[in-house]
């Protein structure tokens, strides 16, 4: 794995440091001290750690990651906020303050923590602030509304109160007798649109930049024998094509999930994709039996909830590849940055929102974009333990996070409020500290050319007609891998990796449900959710009741970790 956590306080405080171990680095200017462990993966085959003072602006630079630069280049911090990219946290102090920075497209998770006598408490996982740093978690209930309505918490909150997610291009500043504030340090919204770009000259740079990123991703982290998970869909396959121009052939295992034959699948996508471009590969079977005994495991690691069903295959498959440091390629992010079949259903809700009696209230946008999800929002009304006024303010608070984005005056274009929008909320708080929990289990490293910087300012500078044409998703990325990939690839239907709960819905299962939600941990359960309500999902037929069924255990082994209750 690798990882931080450490504690800045004011310079004339005295704080209990942890037990068993020196700070790895100590970073100080007039008015604060940084303490800061690191955890690497033994025998880590590229360089996650980087340090030295930079003398132009009198600042200090600590980086824990992959960075795609040459870290020596960065002449101040200015200069490393315009140009950083990879999967890092990083901190910078000057004389003036302190800064946290996430990553400019948020691979590496960044937590803190504001205690009461000043500290601020940081680290990548939620989980480290208690085992590693002492701090007593305490849930915020309200959050169970924004996971049953999305599968996760979007925003800066978590379920732990107290405790906030930096979002990806962002730093945490520091500075005496000043509010801690996060500022957006990539800008993206101000960019300017190139409106003399051809639809051409656009495929042929967001390729380019594709192949960029991959030889980056190689030069960063010195692997020459890569693996890759394919599902057979246009991100991983797009993934596999651009990695065969980088790496020889021969040299990158490509990985897939096989649930089983009978049903429904992805497999003879994966088999022409395999055969197209000739790479080693393998299935993984993955049935009811071989996920049960891992799901305590996976959820210790995953500590702010997922109820996405996708982080357990992408956890068996970092557990299948083992233990040693490893570079783990995928097709994550293409969605926020090109485009999915979910913004074609919030255009159309937007144009013929006249129809709608309830157009003119202000949450309308939001409220189509929570029931694009079709999560469990339809059991808000008896399942959370919160009185109906508790779930309705908390509704409010999360059409409020939602609306920074939807109705963000910035973007001229619905489409990029929704492409953005899913950036900062899914990319941010869902899809990427997905992947980052499932391969820092193993000591892996998760990577995705199509998901950078340099891509996220190319779709902010590309005007919408261009890369969305006629509403057709990804368009830009199809006709960028047009004639380097099937055809049938780029022409399929969207489906995402199929996990089939709804046909593992049987008895096993089922008392598998029941063993964690209303016996093992049956505390943690009626602290959060009505049991009788639960024992109903359980038991009787209710619209996507195995993805529901998920949801609450995946929401109840993350909670009885994390919270003594």
């Amino acid at each position: 794995m690798f990882g931080h956590y450490g504690v800045i306080f004011p310079g004339c405080s005295e704080i209990l440091l942890p037990h068993g171990r020196p700070p790895d680095f100590t970073l100080s200017n007039a008015d604060y001290t940084c303490v800061v462990y690191i955890d690497l993966a033994p025998g880590s085959t590229c360089q996650l750690v980087h340090h030295r003072a930079i003398e132009s602006d009198h600042s200090e630079l600590l980086v824990i990651g992959i960075l795609y630069q040459e870290f020596s280049r960065f002449t101040s911090l200015h200069h490393f906020e315009k140009t950083c990219d990879g999967a890092f946290s990083a901190i910078g102090v000057t004389p003036d303050c302190m800064k946290i920075y996430r990553d400019p497209v948020g691979y590496r998770s960044n937590y803190f923590y504001l205690h009461p006598s000043g500290a601020i408490y940081f680290s990548s996982n939620i989980r480290w602030l208690k085992e590693k740093l002492g701090l007593s978690l305490v849930p915020q209930p309200r959050h169970v509304v924004d996971f049953l309505c999305t599968s996760f918490i979007p925003g800066s909150s978590t379920l732990s109160a107290g405790v906030s997610e930096l979002p990806m291009g962002h730093y945490l500043h520091i500075a005496a007798h000043r509010p801690i504030s996060a500022v957006d340090y990539c800008r993206y919204a101000s960019m300017a649109k190139c409106d003399d770009i051809s639809q051409s000259d656009a495929s042929h740079q967001l390729w380019n930049l594709c192949l960029q990123n991959m030889q980056s991703i190689r030069s960063a982290t010195g692997c020459e024998d890569p693996n890759l998970f394919l599902s057979g869909g246009l991100d991983s396959t797009t993934t596999l094509a651009v990695a065969c121009e980088v790496f020889e052939t021969r040299n990158i295992h490509a990985l897939s999930v096989n649930f089983g034959a009978h049903l429904p699948n992805e497999n003879s996508f994966i088999d022409e994709a395999v055969g197209y471009f000739g790479v080693p590969h393998q299935y993984l079977e993955v049935q009811p039996s071989t996920f049960s005994n891992a799901m305590h495991d996976i959820y210790r690691w995953i500590d702010d909830p997922i109820g996405d069903p996708v982080v357990m295959p992408n956890y068996l498959m970092n557990r299948h590849l083992g233990s040693e440091s490893q570079l783990i390629l995928t097709g994550e992010g293409s969605d926020p940055c090109f485009g999915g079949p979910k913004n074609v259903y919030m255009l159309g809700t937007h144009v013929y929102s006249p129809l709608y009696t309830d157009s003119q209230r202000a949450d309308f946008l939001a409220r189509a974009y929570l029931d694009s999800f079709k999560r469990a929002s339809d059991e808000l009304d008896g399942l959370p333990r919160l009185s109906s006024d508790a779930v309705n303010q908390a509704l409010e608070q999360l059409t409020q996070t939602l609306n920074r984005y939807l109705l963000d005056s910035q973007w001229s274009s619905l489409l990029d409020r929704l492409l953005f929008a899913n950036k900062f909320l899914k990319c941010n708080s869902l899809i990427l500290p997905k992947v980052q929990k499932t391969t820092q289990a193993f000591n892996h490293f998760s990577l995705s050319p199509i998901y950078s910087r340099g891509i996220i300012e190319f779709c902010a500078q590309t005007p919408i007609h261009i890369k969305y044409k006629n509403l057709r998703e990804k368009f830009i990325l199809k006709e960028a891998t047009h004639g380097r990939i099937p055809s049938s690839i780029t022409q399929r239907r969207k489906s995402g990796m199929r996990v089939p709960l709804r046909f593992w819905n049987d008895k096993y299962v089922t008392s598998f449900h029941k063993n964690i939600l209303l016996k093992k941990y049956k505390h943690a359960t009626e602290y959060f959710f009505e049991r009788r309500r639960v024992e109903e999902i359980l038991s009787c037929p209710v619209p996507r009741q195995g993805l529901k069924a998920w949801m609450l255990s995946s929401f109840v082994l993350t909670s009885a970790q994390l919270y003594d209750i």
